[in-house]
């Protein structure tokens, strides 16, 4: 169940060998969640759950011709053991964004081409009277991405759609409020 990748031309021919390249080898005895996208220097970047030296998102990137950017394991984003949701997206100026939910918060975090984490720490969606879900991210203008989060008091209660907008630097837009503008 480890998460693999294949690059394929406009014909549909798998161009790396071996059915593609592994991205990170898990324990996993399941199918995990996991999120895909493309940088702006045409890598794939992968952001998905580990369970290597406990539970954890990762995220990694491959190269066009099928090289393991960031290390055999990856870049580790969020050690807390309740984590789950990994998603990838772009930022407005191609730069990768990895997104996940830990411990009922959804976190954003934008990655430098070297695979380190541009901001301090993640940024966060949360109003501290609900469980924020990360279900999405998109591009926003300049370097921006917008975050779009399920938002619910109880399982079984009443759900919304929110979205957060932040900025190039992590700082999300006030006036969309901490989880969002509906």
């Amino acid at each position: 169940y480890d998460p693999w990748v294949q690059r394929y031309d406009a014909n549909g021919i798998g161009l790396w060998p071996n059915k593609g390249v592994r991205v990170l080898d898990t324990n996993f005895s399941s199918t995990e969640d996991y999120g895909l996208t493309s940088d702006a220097a045409g890598n794939a970047v992968i952001v998905t759950r580990s369970d290597i030296g406990g539970l954890k998102i990762i995220a990694q990137a491959v190269s066009p011709s099928g090289v393991l950017l960031w290390g055999a394991n990856g870049v580790t984003l969020s050690s807390t053991a309740v984590v789950n949701a990994p998603k990838a997206g772009r930022a407005g100026d191609g730069a990768a964004v990895a997104g996940w939910t830990e411990s009922s918060r959804a976190k954003v975090m934008r990655l430098t081409p070297e695979g380190t984490a541009a901001w301090a720490t993640a940024a966060t969606i949360a109003d501290g009277t609900a469980t924020t879900f990360l279900s999405d991210l998109q591009p926003g203008d300049g370097g921006s991405v917008i975050a779009s989060i399920v938002r619910y008091t109880t399982f079984t209660g009443a759900k919304t759609i929110q979205a957060q907008k932040f900025s190039s630097t992590g700082t999300f837009l006030s006036k969309w409020g901490a989880a969002g503008t509906a």
